[in-house]
């Protein structure tokens, strides 16, 4: 298990580290209201992408082990593959007649053609690898994973270079290269498939069935659209509500931030099997792992963001060029919101436990909302700074009402959140002074 886990931890690093070795050349390569049309075309992306997947993202390991034969766990697994990929063409037609309309609203400060386009081309083929992921996962085949995160890299890397440095093409090229990079991984993805469950081979698609399992699935939606919210929806904001140079400076400052949200997720896929293996061998808790864990963890993220906070414009100096020259200071909000988040992550566990996927929605989905709206009100008064303090309270509002909601379930262990409140208070403190 722990071996597989490194792998798998290896591989989902391996593409975003890519994105910050090139950030160096995008800075060169782009000003800032350059580099803010990558951004914004990749954060609706993760939007839309979220609409091609019909919630198979987080119902398919469920719904794969209520079946008791293999041969019928293949079967669903090939049938929703296929259905996917036919149901992504459709939606992508779909779109494509529906540019002129779509365009405009879609993209305020960008030209929509031909970047709206090349949005939907990189979601339809970002699809393919929705249940191929999900198949590398019950199939315990983190190799594979890992060996397609590093051809995607290699591919993306190689066509960033090409579109970016010989070609000279700006964020056209960039996102042209995203495109073909995607078509590249897509390609091997069903290869992966083809050679895992035969595809093509004796294929029947039980229409009653596969309508229960999207009946099932997309009520997830509204729970990865929520999380996306708060992901995306600062830049989109600032992409309508503000200049694409400060859309260029937030994107930059947060894609450095965003190194503590990897160290947060890794800890998080290391740590929960072993959390949940605790509790379901134990029917509890153990205090002492846990408070290893949770005050480990707080302390280990608390120290990686104090030193991103005094290393942000030493790092804004070293990788990029003079035009991106700003104050920076908004990222101390980021950082503080993403202690936040990994306190979530923790006192979210008794829910996840007891199984309470339609509470957390409902929490999460309410965050978003609040994001949304303290959004649209703090950009008019402090700008895009506003952005990130929205955020920042947005992700403490999301743990308090966490905290309240598992309240309610016994797990064995009683989270100390008063000893809780206090390190993330001074490691808060810390940051924003």
């Amino acid at each position: 298990m722990i071996k597989n886990t490194i792998l798998y931890t290896v591989g989902a690093m391996i593409p975003k580290f890519l994105v910050f070795m090139l950030l160096p050349l995008y800075t060169i390569y782009l000003a800032p209201d350059e580099y803010a049309i990558v951004t914004t075309v990749t954060a609706y992306n993760s939007l839309l992408i979220i609409f091609y997947g019909l919630g198979f993202q987080s119902s398919t390991v469920r719904i794969y082990y209520g079946f008791e034969k293999e041969q019928e766990q293949n079967r669903f697994l090939k049938e929703i593959f296929l259905f996917l990929l036919i149901y992504a063409a459709i939606l992508t037609l779909i779109f494509f007649s529906l540019q002129d309309f779509l365009g405009p609203i879609v993209f305020k400060n960008i030209p929509y053609d031909p970047y709206y386009n090349l949005f939907i081309i990189f979601t339809f083929f970002n699809s393919f690898q929705i249940i191929p992921f999900i198949v590398m996962r019950v199939k315990e085949q983190p190799t594979y994973f890992l060996f397609y995160n590093v051809i995607y890299s290699i591919a993306y890397l190689v066509l960033n270079i090409f579109y970016l440095v010989v070609k000279d093409e700006g964020a056209l090229g960039i996102v042209k290269a995203i495109v073909f990079s995607n078509l590249v991984a897509g390609i091997l993805l069903v290869i992966y498939m083809q050679k895992q469950l035969k595809l093509f081979r004796k294929f029947t698609l039980k229409i009653r069935e596969n309508l229960d399992h999207i009946t099932f699935s997309v009520p997830f939606i509204f729970h990865m659209l929520a999380w996306s919210i708060f992901s995306v929806s600062d830049r989109i904001i600032i992409e309508r509500y503000d200049s694409l140079y400060n859309l260029g400076i937030y994107s930059l400052g947060s894609q450095l931030v965003s190194i503590l949200m990897i160290v947060i997720t890794s800890l998080n896929q290391a740590i929960s099997p072993k959390i949940y293996k605790e509790y379901y061998s134990k029917k509890h808790l153990p205090k002492k792992m846990m408070n290893k864990v949770v005050f480990g963890s707080i302390v280990f993220v608390g120290i990686i963001s104090i030193l991103l906070k005094l290393l942000i414009d030493p790092l804004i100096d070293l990788i990029s060029s003079p035009s991106y020259d700003a104050d920076y200071t908004f990222v101390k909000y980021l950082l503080v919101s993403l202690i936040f988040h990994s306190v979530y992550m923790y006192l979210a566990t008794p829910l996840f436990i007891y199984k309470k996927s339609k509470l957390i929605s409902s929490i999460t989905i309410s965050s978003a909302v609040i994001n949304i709206i303290l959004n649209l009100l703090f950009i008019k008064t402090f700008g895009f700074y506003g952005v990130a303090i929205a955020t920042l309270i947005s992700k403490g509002l999301l743990v308090l009402l966490i905290f309240f909601a598992s309240k309610k379930y016994d797990v064995g262990y009683k989270y100390p959140i008063i000893k809780i409140g206090l390190i993330v208070l001074l490691i808060s403190l810390f940051l924003l002074l």
